[in-house]
């Protein structure tokens, strides 16, 4: 039986290598778009006065974003010359977007996402080489950064919510996009 736990080897088994990537894969996951539509919806909905119509219209752009930019990848790659690169270039437009969800600019955070949310590609290719020197298969090292995955999204939102109640008392919901711009840095 397989464990739903065994991401748990990329930190411990594999190597320095396999382990600095694994961390980076969980920051990245911790700024998925995916986990943070609940405070995308209550701010949009209950702090900016959205109509459910609104926040349907602004979530379909959101899925177009991620398809756009799921085309512009490898183009990117190519024009930037490495992965390296095209991270870097994923991470400064996540925090761009960030900061513009921050200050109620819903719309125009959705621009910089079309690189932003193509983040996790390289950091998966790379973990699934390096696992696999570490005698990992493909199949496997998948399976366990969807639970790596799956693990950050079951505390995220405990997180997150903890993190917008401070913001909510600090006089500004939306500042809650403070700290997934902060995870975007590192």
């Amino acid at each position: 039986l397989v464990s739903p736990f065994n991401f748990v080897r990329l930190f411990t088994s594999c190597g320095p290598r396999v382990r600095a990537i694994a961390c980076l894969l969980a920051c990245q996951c911790a700024i998925d778009g995916k986990l943070l539509q609940d405070q995308l919806s209550i701010i949009q909905m209950y702090s900016c006065g959205w109509t459910l119509s609104q926040r349907s219209m602004w979530s379909s752009a959101f899925g177009a974003s991620i398809m756009v930019g799921g085309q512009l990848t490898s183009r990117l790659v190519r024009l930037l010359g490495d992965e390296q690169r095209f991270m870097s270039l994923a991470h400064f437009s996540s925090v761009a977007a960030f900061l513009a969800y921050s200050r109620g600019a819903f719309w125009a955070g959705l621009i910089p996402m079309i690189v932003g949310q193509q983040r996790r590609v390289p950091t998966v290719s790379w973990l699934v080489a390096d696992a696999r020197l570490h005698g990992l298969g493909r199949g496997e090292v998948i399976a366990m950064t969807a639970n790596l995955r799956a693990a950050v999204e079951t505390v995220g939102p405990i997180v997150y919510n903890l993190g917008q109640r401070l913001a909510t008392r600090l006089g500004n919901p939306a500042r809650v996009f403070y700290a997934a711009a902060f995870v975007g840095l590192l």
